[in-house]
């Protein structure tokens, strides 16, 4: 939760969205500025007087010039647009958090699938490894025949080349495991080359069905994506409002204070210097603007009709993810069960084949077969487990757990 890339980028989508509601604010609170200027009169402007047949040049300022404002507008009435401009910021800051909520259990998601990942390609390893134990073990019994003279050289070949066959698989179990230990590595945001290890036991328990219910009941509301798409909704029809105040006047509270002051020689004296306040309203008013409010009220409302059919497909979409997961769980639990006495009966097989073989009443191939079978078998039980687990996994993030 700390580390997870995915995480850090959309708490920092948070941290702005908290940021823009105080922005949002500034539209409501006075706007204050100050000006200061200085001017070096290097050349004095002026202007002539005729007096009769004289002609008098006059020279206006003096050597320094300054002045400083300060001005005030204070909104007083916008057509609705502040207030509403303050709720898209404080619906965004909410629709954020629920978004840092939706990463959250999607990464949660993701790191339990990949934790299963783990075990279930441990299992795999830990199969690949016993059925070559079990492969070089009977190569090791043909090879004692085979110097008692009771194996033939073929039956010794194809004991070998098929304990030969179970090699690669050994390999590609371990390679599975090195990275599915990477996927996990990643989304805990901690380095690849750092060495980690997991304990769990690869084992599933069955959902009670009154818990199923009343998740599955309150699934939408409980969906962190489908509070998020609520506040946006909400964001897209406060727009409509603020597009709408476009055709209203704006009125603003105005006020300011200047200081001049001009003298050759920066001494500023009473008669060197004046003050002025001024205070009053200001009103702009957009007469004909070309159809532009026209158009994004438009546009407004076109997007606000568009989140809400985009709602609509969430929660249609969230109970078709409700009952996927939920039948692909039946579906796993089926096969587990079923898997579990097929184990059973084909190390029963496996035990009966070599029996046989050993006492010259069975083939190789027999053998071979009831190696390939119980293999088979084994995999199947743990991959019906880890299908299950992944099954719960994906309902849990579909009921908003």
């Amino acid at each position: 939760k700390e580390k997870n890339k995915n995480m850090l980028i959309v708490k920092e989508e948070n941290e702005k969205a908290g940021a823009q509601v105080t922005e949002a604010r500034s539209g409501a609170l006075p706007q204050i500025f100050m000006n200061s200027t200085y001017d070096r009169n290097i050349m004095k402007p002026a202007f002539f007087l005729k007096f009769g047949d004289a002609l008098q040049k006059i020279k206006m300022g003096m050597n320094h010039s300054i002045q400083n404002s300060i001005s005030f507008s204070q909104p007083l009435w916008k057509g609705g647009k502040i207030g509403a401009a303050l709720k898209i910021a404080k619906a965004y800051e909410n629709s954020s958090e629920y978004g840092v909520k939706k990463t959250w259990k999607n990464v949660r998601s993701d790191v339990k699938k990949s934790f299963y990942t783990i075990l279930l390609t441990k299992e795999a390893r830990r199969i690949a490894e016993m059925s070559l134990k079990q492969a070089e073990a009977h190569y090791e019994n043909v090879k004692k025949h085979f110097n008692q003279g009771m194996s033939s050289e073929f039956d010794l070949l194809r004991a070998e080349v098929n304990a030969s066959n179970y090699k690669p698989g050994v390999i590609e179990a371990k390679n599975n495991l090195e990275l599915a230990y990477v996927s996990l590595k990643y989304l805990l945001g901690i380095d690849i080359d750092k060495e980690i290890d997991i304990e769990g036991e690869f084992s599933y328990e069955l959902i009670d069905e009154i818990v199923m219910k009343e998740n599955r009941k309150n699934a939408v509301k409980s969906r962190a994506d489908f509070r998020e798409m609520e506040y946006l909704s909400n964001m897209y029809k406060l727009n409509i409002k603020i597009e709408k105040g476009n055709r209203f006047p704006d009125i603003y509270l105005t006020g300011g204070y200047q200081f001049q002051g001009m003298a050759d020689d920066f001494n500023l004296g009473k008669q060197n210097r004046s003050n002025g306040v001024a205070a009053g309203l200001r009103m702009e008013f957009s007469i004909f603007d070309g159809l532009k409010t026209y158009s994004r009220v438009r546009q407004a409302q076109s997007d606000y009709r568009k989140i809400e059919y985009q709602k609509s497909q969430l929660i249609d979409g969230i109970k078709m993810e409700i009952k996927q997961s939920e039948l692909r769980m039946n579906e796993a639990q089926e096969r587990v069960e079923t898997q579990r006495q097929n184990v059973i009966q084909a190390e029963k097989a496996l035990k009966i084949a070599e029996v046989r073989y050993s006492s010259g009443i069975g083939t190789q191939l027999e053998l071979f077969d009831a190696q390939l079978i119980v293999e088979q078998a084994r995999m199947g039980h743990v991959q019906g487990i880890y299908d299950y687990l992944t099954a719960k996994t994906d309902w849990e993030k579909a009921v908003g757990l």
